[in-house]
């Protein structure tokens, strides 16, 4: 049996070689490629570009695998008048696209699980934005289902 799914937030600095290499394997895995998402280019961007230092990755582990891995800026006021704590993803100027890297065999249940979370600790936001994801592919259509969209 499998382990539950867990949801954590890691600073650049906190991505060690092993948390590397199972989001290389998660990239090779992903229900829709996105290289603009895979360590070679993501890690650079928070080290160099600007927010980057302040990008945190949203990540669904089970055991010592990912099953998701997505950039996201966490705000403390979503919106002018929406002021709660947020995560809205982060797409930086040399990105094409926003589509988080997500397991194709989990891609309903890890999406489920990742927006569940917020919700249900209330750390470190109440709202998750997905902005920049392509809207026809198997991770949108995953997306729709974890919302109750028919």
């Amino acid at each position: 049996m499998s382990a539950e799914p867990v949801v954590a937030l890691l600073a650049e600095r906190e991505v060690t070689p092993d948390v590397v290499a199972a989001w290389r394997d998660l990239a090779q895995r992903a229900a829709e490629p996105n290289p603009c998402n895979e360590p070679d280019v993501l890690l650079p961007a928070m080290r160099h570009l600007p927010q980057g230092d302040t990008a945190r990755l949203l990540v669904v582990r089970r055991g010592r695998e990912l099953d998701a891995c997505l950039p996201v800026l966490p705000t403390a006021r979503w919106r002018r008048k929406v002021p709660v704590p947020a995560l809205v993803s982060w797409n930086h100027d040399y990105q094409l696209l926003g589509t988080p890297l997500v397991d194709r065999d989990r891609t309903r249940e890890t999406l489920t699980a990742l927006l569940r979370t917020p919700w249900r600790t209330r750390r470190p936001a109440l709202l998750l934005e997905l902005d920049g994801t392509g809207d026809d592919g198997p991770v949108a259509r995953a997306l729709d289902e974890a919302v109750g969209w028919p």
